[in-house]
């Protein structure tokens, strides 16, 4: 009892560090040396070809001194070759990518802080929106269209973020704006206090959070492959896991949830302090002690570790 007490304070510890995982106690290789994380979360595109000599300043001060207090309507549209890797930052701008079957980019700026926008070439296939000069839009609403199946790298402050049937990689920073992704090739995510949304996506979902909440949905014909990491966030994943299924969740007080399609068929680990399991999905339990679960459903063919201190798993079959 005294060393699963140690063994559940320590686990907690690390997790509200940054992340530390358990998965050795769990009987579980570390996710993040497994070959899951997704690739396309930096930049893939060629790194040779023409890059244009445009001032890569981004020194906010210099920003400031620019933004007068004035919005703008802004409009501009590249010609592409197809999919491109594509880089954008804002403040408190709301950002929406959509994609679009055509090659080209559209960048639509609505009651923005910049006097100009500029789509500028960082090398062969390989983008970055600039503002008036500067690489960061302080505030507006940003829409931005893209070739399907480009690479976008997004960063902003306070801004929402939405993203909807790009189908590439994609990597977004945000320190309190929502994420709301549908349709992408995998996704790496990390927020302060935003919520935090993802379907369709046909990949590896990264997530590392502290107060916001996770919803992940799998669609038909996409496999489950979640690794998240949360302070105080609920997390809620919903969808099939089976063969390559991989669910790895580590909260502190935030509670998870999972909507298990009837097919499924997994291995589950639990690890926890305080928290609860609430088995509405009717698990073969192996093993249970007062802070930890083994179980499986059907063959086993998945992988779900989920380890909180305070929070509660519960897993229903939909």
């Amino acid at each position: 009892m005294k060393r699963a007490l140690f063994f559940c304070l320590t686990t907690s510890l690390a997790l509200a560090l940054g992340g530390g995982r358990a998965h050795a106690e769990c009987g579980l290789p570390d996710p993040d040396d497994d070959g899951e994380r997704p690739r396309g979360a930096g930049w893939h595109a060629p790194r040779h070809g023409h890059v244009n000599p445009v001032d890569d300043d981004r020194d906010d001060e210099a920003a400031e001194e620019d933004d007068d207090g004035s919005e703008h309507d802004l409009a501009t549209q590249l010609p592409v070759e197809g999919p491109i890797a594509l880089r954008l930052e804002t403040v408190s701008a709301d950002v929406m990518v959509t994609a679009s079957a055509g090659r080209f980019i559209a960048v639509h700026v609505e009651e923005g802080s910049a006097p100009e926008v500029t789509v500028v070439a960082r090398g062969e296939h390989r983008y970055e929106l600039v503002f008036g000069g500067h690489a960061v839009l302080r505030s507006g609403r940003l829409m931005v269209t893209v070739p399907a199946q480009s690479q976008l790298e997004i960063s902003t402050v306070s801004g929402d973020v939405a993203v909807n049937g790009v189908g590439g990689h994609l990597r977004v920073r945000s320190t309190s704006g929502d994420q709301r992704v549908a349709g992408a090739l995998d996704v790496d995510a990390r927020s302060i206090s935003g919520d935090l949304s993802f379907a369709a996506i046909h990949g590896a979902v990264h997530v590392r959070t502290i107060s916001g909440d996770v919803r992940v949905l799998t669609t038909p014909g996409t496999v489950g492959r979640l690794d998240v990491t949360s302070t105080s966030g609920d997390i809620q994943w919903s969808g099939l896991c089976g063969r390559d299924c991989r669910i790895d969740a580590r909260t502190t007080s935030g509670d998870v949830q999972l909507a298990l399609d009837p097919a499924s068929s997994f291995d589950l680990v639990w690890c926890t302090h305080s928290g609860d399991l609430d088995d509405a999905a009717q698990l073969a339990i192996a093993e249970r002690t007062e802070g930890s679960a083994r179980g499986r459903r059907g063959r086993g063919e998945g992988a779900i570790s989920v380890e909180t201190f305070s929070g509660d798993l519960a897993m229903a079959v939909r």
